[in-house]
């Protein structure tokens, strides 16, 4: 998909779309396994804060339903100096391109830093480059 369906839009983010971006953020990030045998309450607090720290600090981007901005059925967050930090597209959404919109959406770095590897993304594109600490 070249272009996004006129089904969807994307919008900037606005402070009423955060709590949906850090609570799919925490909990998809969690379903994907990145953080094997981490204690779950742990991770709980901690990724609440970090999801929030990182929406704070960055740029994030939100794809809806182009007949309401307020159906959010994915986003994207990437630091200001470029590094990709996390996408998401709920289920349901998946498959339509939507992830590389957002993706397209972005300020980003080339080539392109992610910092959260999940195994939804089992292979990231070429030249793509891997680097947790750029979000810590």
């Amino acid at each position: 998909m070249n272009e996004l369906d006129p089904a969807y839009a994307i919008r900037p983010f606005v402070e009423t779309d955060r709590r949906f971006v850090a609570k799919t953020w925490r909990e998809s990030f969690w379903r994907a396994r990145s953080i094997d045998k981490m204690d779950h309450g742990r991770y709980w607090r901690s990724m609440w804060e970090r999801a929030n720290a990182l929406i704070d600090a960055g740029v994030v981007v939100i794809v809806c339903s182009a007949d309401d901005v307020d159906t959010i059925v994915g986003w994207a967050c990437a630091s200001k100096d470029g590094a990709l930090h996390y996408v998401f597209v709920r289920e349901d959404f998946r498959g339509d391109g939507l992830g590389r919109a957002l993706v397209a959406a972005l300020p980003l770095a080339s080539p392109v830093i992610y910092t959260h590897r999940s195994r939804w993304l089992r292979k990231a594109p070429s030249g793509w480059i891997y680097d947790p600490l750029k979000a810590a």
